[in-house]
């Protein structure tokens, strides 16, 4: 993952919470920051259907976007050292998004948990 990051030329760190990788990539304008948390073990696939909905414009955001990409997710370890080890700040995040699946829910759907 890192050494695509390089070759994309898109800042990042290593080693977060052992072997955590964090991404920034920012806007042309400045604006709020979102994350994405992102499991380590995606596939390795490329989107090539001709869809309605596939992006049609170059590239353009206000803000910054932070990627998120956190071992170990189903057992010790996961979010926690690494929101310890300040993965939340610098810049500091406005709100992050994550995807799971989450394999007892119906086809179709999306669940939400709140932390309150």
């Amino acid at each position: 993952m890192a050494q695509k990051l390089r070759e994309w030329g898109i800042p990042h760190q290593t080693g977060i919470a052992q072997t955590g990788v964090v991404a920034t990539v920012t806007g042309s304008q400045p604006g709020p920051v979102l994350a994405i948390r992102a499991d380590m073990d995606a596939l390795p696939i490329q989107e090539e259907n001709e869809v309605p909905y596939r992006s049609q414009h170059p590239e353009r955001f206000a803000g910054t976007v932070k990627f998120i990409f956190q071992p170990a997710e189903e057992g010790p370890g996961g979010a926690e050292p690494m929101i310890r080890e300040g993965v939340l700040q610098n810049p500091q995040v406005d709100a992050v998004i994550g995807l799971h699946l989450w394999n007892n829910l119906p086809l179709g759907t999306v669940g939400i948990l709140s932390p309150h």
